[in-house]
């Protein structure tokens, strides 16, 4: 078991600088501030490249914790590196979708209610209700490209440093 554990660590760590190169690609196709191709196209295989990207940080930490095993420690060491994985971007999008449907679920029970007394009402409130639905995501869109970007940034600069930290280390042996 534990040759299977060192060979999955070498092959994370000789596939992080790939992964990191995907990472940057994502970071300037989809950026808050330009656009260079639509990502939202190929939403399906962004966000898989996105979880797999994550899953090789998430087992790089994971061997992490392995070497460390002390919480306090580790949270000391590696606290930007689980910030860098933890996916905000999908805890906003899951508590802006959970928020509309609570708010869709309240406006369609008084759309229902009004619609005894005044089937017109019951179209004009849908139609302020999609209007409001559509608006909110449409405005949320940059805020969780900003959240992907920045997560994304953020691993990116980890390696940075990482690689900076390993030539001092190795220059002060010599």
């Amino acid at each position: 078991m534990k040759i299977k554990k060192e060979k999955i660590e070498k092959f994370v760590n000789k596939a992080i600088p790939y992964v990191l190169i995907f990472l940057a690609v994502l970071i300037i196709l989809e950026n808050p501030f330009w656009t260079l191709v639509h990502l939202e196209n190929y939403e399906p295989y962004v966000t898989i490249l996105d979880f797999i990207i994550i899953g090789f940080f998430v087992v790089e930490l994971y061997f992490k914790w392995i070497r460390t095993k002390n919480l306090k420690k580790f949270v000391k060491l590696y606290w930007i590196e689980i910030l860098a994985v933890f996916p905000i971007y999908l805890i906003s999008r899951v508590f802006i979708l959970t928020s509309e449907i609570l708010r869709t679920g309240e406006e369609v029970q008084k759309v229902l209610h009004e619609a005894i007394l005044f089937r017109e009402t019951r179209l004009i409130e849908e139609g302020r209700i999609l209007t409001r639905a559509e608006r909110v995501i449409r405005e949320a869109k940059p805020l969780l490209r900003g959240f992907r970007s920045g997560t994304r940034l953020l691993r990116l600069l980890i390696w940075r440093f990482k690689v900076a930290h390993f030539h001092l280390i190795k220059h002060s042996l010599k």
